[in-house]
């Protein structure tokens, strides 16, 4: 396959940016949310416990799946990994940093 092509359609981002997250982090954000809040969305604790156990299923190699980040990688994609535990104002900056480096991103939802 042409991957030099393949980014160049629509829907295949030219660069990628990762936050990774402990699902105890990502648990203790939502909790965070005001139950007022969270009625009727996917932030209940168990509706999360679902989501990232189907995420972790859906990226694990032993059972036949590929990570959603080794996708873009194997096609050249550049990817940016940043961690989420660290705070949020340093996340901030190597994101603007990155895109001052590649120009904007789109948004493909």
């Amino acid at each position: 396959m042409d991957y030099e092509k393949l980014k160049l359609l629509p829907n295949v981002p030219a660069k990628v940016i990762l936050i990774e997250a402990a699902d105890e982090l990502l648990t203790e954000r939502t909790n965070a949310i005001p139950e007022e809040q969270r009625k009727g969305t996917h932030y209940t604790p168990e509706e999360m416990e679902r989501r990232l156990q189907e995420y972790k299923d859906r990226n694990d190699e032993s059972q036949g799946y590929q990570p959603v980040v080794a996708f873009f990688q194997k096609r050249g994609i550049e990817v940016l990994t940043l961690k989420a535990e660290q705070p949020e104002p340093k996340l901030q900056r190597q994101v603007q940093d990155f895109l001052e480096k590649v120009g904007q991103l789109r948004d493909l939802r």
